[in-house]
Parts: C-alpha cells; sequence; structure tokens
C-alpha cells in the first residue's frame, strides 16, 4: 500500500537525498544518515583530504568492514549454540547409556 510510504529528503555530505521508504523505517534511515555525518566529520578531522570522495570510500569501508564483523559475530555465536546443544546431547546420551 502507498499509505504506507513516506516521503523523505536526508543530507549526506551537503547533499540532499529524496527518498520513498516505509513509513516504520524512517528512524532507521535519518540515524543511518546521521551516523555517516558524523563518521565523515571525523574522518576531515584526521586526515588533510578534502576530496570528499575519498572520505566517503574511507566512510563506506569502515562501515562495511563493521557490518562483515557483525555478520562474523553472528555465525560464531550461532556454531557455539550448536555446539552447547550437541555437548548437551552427547552427556545426555552417555548418562542414559552408562551401563553399557
Amino acid at each position: 500500500m502507498e499509505d504506507n510510504k513516506l516521503s523523505i529528503k536526508l543530507q549526506i555530505a551537503e547533499r540532499t537525498y529524496p527518498l520513498s521508504v516505509e513509513r516504520t523505517d524512517e528512524e532507521k534511515y535519518r540515524r543511518a544518515a546521521k551516523s555517516i555525518n558524523e563518521m565523515l566529520s571525523t574522518y576531515k578531522k584526521r586526515f588533510p583530504t578534502q576530496d570528499i570522495q575519498d572520505l566517503l570510500g574511507m566512510v563506506s569501508l569502515h562501515l562495511a568492514t563493521k557490518n562483515l564483523e557483525r555478520e562474523f559475530d553472528a555465525n560464531f555465536t550461532e556454531v557455539l549454540q550448536d555446539l552447547k546443544e550437541m555437548t548437551n546431547e552427547l552427556e545426555s546420551f552417555i548418562i542414559e547409556n552408562n551401563g553399557l
């Protein structure tokens, strides 16, 4: 339904981007744009380059790396959970079959 769509304008790196987003996602987009702009500001202070493309590239690399770290952490957590379940099953089997 189009009623759930909302037209918003986000400013990233001194450019305005008009978007049509789900109403429930508006805050997520606004927070993402704010995060990008804050990171750009940090990189501007730390690096002498004035080329916004270089800064956006560094911010993109930083965010992509963080995303991959989160994916790895999520996968690692799943593996640990699977190992715990298998350990519990093995312990139960050993207890049940201890008399063999």
